[in-house]
C-alpha cells in the first residue's frame, strides 16, 4: 500500500509587502471536550463562594474567600481563552521588508508582535519537547505558547508555530527564508 504524503496544515500567501502564512490551531478534542465540562465545575465554585462571601459574616473567611475568587476567576478565564484557541484560534505569521509579525488570533482578537529581520538570527524547525515544569506549561498543552519554529533575536530564543509537524515546520522556515533572501 503507498501511503499519501501528508497535507499541510499551514496556508501560505503572498500579500503586497510580503508573504502571509496562516496556522489553524491543531483541534485536540479531548481538550475541547473536557475545558466546558470542567467550566460547568468552574461556574458552581463561582457562584457559591461568590453567594457565601457576600453572606458571611466573618472577615477572615471573607478575605480568604475573596482571594480565592480572585484566582479562581482568572483560572476561568484561562480555560475560556484556551477553548476558544482550540476551536477557532489560529496563528498569523506575516514577513515584511523590515519585519516578521506573528499573532495568536482569536475571533480577531490577540497580541501582535513584530520583529525586526536585522535581528533575527538563525531561523529554524526546533521541535519543542513539552516539559510539565515549565511556566507556561499549560498554555502549552493547549497549543497557545511554544512552538516548533524558532529564532535568536537578541539575547532570547521566539518560538511560534506550536503542534506543527516537523516537516512541515521545515518547509515554512525555507519559505521564509527564501522571502528573507528577496529582500
Amino acid at each position: 500500500m503507498i501511503v499519501s504524503p501528508a497535507k499541510r496544515r499551514s496556508i501560505v500567501r503572498e500579500v503586497y509587502d510580503g508573504i502571509e502564512i496562516t496556522i489553524p490551531a491543531k483541534r485536540n478534542i479531548l481538550m475541547m471536550l473536557f475545558i466546558p465540562v470542567w467550566l460547568v465545575g468552574w461556574g458552581f465554585g463561582e457562584v457559591f463562594v461568590g453567594y457565601a462571601l457576600v453572606n458571611n459574616v466573618n472577615s477572615g473567611a471573607k478575605l480568604f474567600m475573596g482571594a480565592w475568587l480572585v484566582m479562581w476567576t482568572v483560572g476561568g478565564g484561562f480555560a475560556v481563552y484556551a477553548w476558544l484557541w482550540l476551536t477557532v484560534g489560529k496563528e498569523i505569521i506575516r514577513a515584511g521588508p523590515e519585519l516578521l509579525a506573528i499573532k495568536r488570533d482569536v475571533l480577531g482578537f490577540g497580541r501582535l508582535t513584530e520583529y525586526e529581520w536585522t535581528h533575527i538570527f538563525n531561523l529554524r524547525a526546533s521541535v519543542q519537547v513539552w516539559n510539565p515544569f515549565a511556566r507556561d506549561a499549560g498554555m502549552q498543552l493547549c497549543g497557545v505558547s511554544g512552538g516548533n519554529v524558532a529564532f535568536d533575536y537578541g539575547a532570547t530564543t521566539i518560538r511560534f508555530a506550536n503542534f506543527l509537524d516537523e516537516a512541515e515546520a521545515k518547509q515554512l522556515v525555507k519559505e521564509l527564508e527564501t522571502f528573507r533572501g528577496r529582500i
